[in-house]
């Protein structure tokens, strides 16, 4: 399969014919492609002399040999495409189309989105509830970066809106999943705090998290401003589609500021997007 060489466009009417079964002739490529018939023509039947490509009427129709290669350059596009649709929401044939050219081109940039993309074909496409062992599997072993916020155990009186927690600011802005054969967790790195009293600066740091599980309650010590919460408590994950997944938690964490500990229990949003791992 790596002997034969094709050119670009020949690569283009490779996958077009794999995706377009039903519009073979070439007045429906030379359409598609905005060029002569004659053109056409001579793509299709240099196609045909190398054995990718087989003529039945006016249908040009693709071999066993040359569904083989077609296979091989559709292995990435598809990926690439799923991923190109999570970031810009495109329909299938415009993501596709992209996805086509990057193939085709072989750049550095395809390789690369080839790579990314990889974890999109264990995801599932629809909304979707996933337990925390499916995510383990879709992400596989590495270090992969989670958005999240944290909000106040209470509503507002007057409006139904959840308001944020003053313990977002205990914490830089990005936690992390971390899995390996030993181990899984979502690490949380915590950064220190200044609050202004009378006149000068009081200065804090978060000490310790409390989860619940299986009934029990846990704790954890922050140790180099680093706390790690087992994956296994983050259980359920919702699956929005598009590589995006969400899960929350109820969390205590005890923050001390000068002589002054405060402790709050608050629910801790975490995001986890496959187009950033």
């Amino acid at each position: 399969m790596e002997d034969l060489t094709l050119t670009d466009q020949q690569k283009h009417y490779l996958l077009y014919l794999e995706d377009f079964a039903d519009k073979n002739t070439i007045s429906d490529l030379s359409k598609h492609f905005e060029c002569s018939r004659t053109n056409s023509k001579k793509i299709l039947d240099k196609m045909v002399k190398i054995g990718i490509l087989y003529k039945e009427d006016s249908q040009y129709l693709l071999t066993s040999f040359g569904r083989e290669f077609s296979k091989e350059l559709n292995s990435g596009r598809d990926d690439i495409s799923k991923f190109i649709n999570s970031i810009f929401f495109l329909d299938k044939r415009t993501a596709n189309q992209y996805a086509n050219w990057l193939m085709v081109s072989k750049s550095e940039l395809a390789s690369f989105l080839v790579e990314k993309s990889r974890k999109f074909r264990k995801s599932p496409l629809k909304k979707k509830t996933l337990d925390y062992t499916e995510i383990k599997n879709i992400l596989g072993d590495g270090k992969f970066p989670l958005s999240f916020v944290i909000y106040k155990n209470e509503s507002g009186e007057k409006n139904s809106n959840i308001a944020f927690s003053m313990a977002n600011k205990a914490y830089k802005e990005r936690a992390f999943i971390e899995i390996d054969k030993n181990d899984c967790f979502v690490s949380f790195h915590s950064k220190a705090l200044e609050k202004k009293h009378q006149g000068y600066f009081k200065k804090g740091i978060l000490q310790e998290l409390y989860y619940n599980l299986d009934g029990k309650e846990h704790i954890i010590i922050s140790k180099n401003s680093e706390a790690r919460v087992p994956l296994e408590v983050f259980s359920k994950w919702q699956c929005f589609g598009n590589g995006i997944f969400c899960s929350n938690i109820w969390i205590k964490h005890k923050v001390s500021i000068g002589l002054i500990t405060h402790s709050r229990k608050s629910n801790y949003l975490v995001i986890l997007n496959l187009a950033e791992t």
